[in-house]
């Protein structure tokens, strides 16, 4: 079974003139015909062939030559064997990207530890020999101190949550870099636990433990690392 990933929709996208041009041709058909393809594209890996378009305007319940004739405008690129959405393999990069990020950082933070705390020793020790620039420097400490903790907690956080809850999506490495900025790292590993121990192993689930720990207190004085006001819309949508 294939992954299945979320991608941005720009709320005015009907306005684009490449769009303005196609509903003016087809009517909202051909709008439809344009986004399932484009769901299609990230399905496939952000390619789809030209020799299936028969199978695919009957998928669609549209003519082939309507299909054809959409595909050959100027929204998608093709070479006479395949087609493509250049937006489509730019978000399909950055997806992998991330993906990409929070493996490595997992990977470093268990392989690599020790080099790490190497490093970041060796990094404050420059800064207390530093005379010249010093408040500069002194921020610039703080950063990068802060930098590598969030790393280390993101890693071990990472970590658990593809030991309890399965793999992590574009999605979700956002959603897990949001709690290790927003919360304490034993929060996030105590709600991971209670989620699991309730037989909800969903990330939905952990975010309404989160926010009810902070919005009621969990019994203990520990308050969290960053002010909740931050948090993205998209983020909290559908949780209350």
């Amino acid at each position: 079974m294939k992954d299945t990933f979320y991608f941005s929709h720009d709320c005015n996208a009907r306005n684009d003139l490449k769009i303005t041009r196609l509903r003016y041709k087809y009517g909202m058909e051909g709008v439809g015909i344009y986004w399932c393809l484009v769901e299609m594209l990230y399905e496939e890996g952000g390619y789809l062939m030209l020799s299936d378009c028969e199978c695919i305007a009957n998928e669609l319940r549209t003519q082939c030559d309507t299909l054809k004739s959409i595909i050959a405008s100027d929204l998608f690129q093709n070479d006479d064997e395949k087609y493509w959405s250049n937006s489509v393999l730019k978000r399909l990069e950055k997806q992998h990207e991330k993906s990409q990020k929070a493996s490595e950082s997992a990977t470093k933070r268990w392989g690599n530890a020790n080099a790490m705390r190497t490093q970041c020793d060796g990094n404050a020790n420059k800064v207390k020999k530093s005379k010249v620039k010093k408040s500069k420097e002194e921020e610039a400490a703080t950063a990068a101190a802060e930098t590598e903790e969030n790393s280390e907690d993101l890693a071990a956080i990472s970590m658990e949550y593809e030991k309890n809850f399965g793999l992590i999506t574009p999605m979700i490495g956002e959603t897990l870099e949001e709690w290790v900025d927003r919360y304490p790292r034993d929060w996030i590993t105590d709600a991971m636990s209670e989620a699991c121990n309730s037989n909800a192993r969903s990330a939905k689930y952990v975010q309404r433990i989160l926010e009810r720990w902070q919005r009621d207190g969990r019994g203990d004085t520990q308050a969290p690392r960053r002010c909740p006001n931050d948090a993205p819309a998209w983020l909290l949508e559908g949780l209350t």
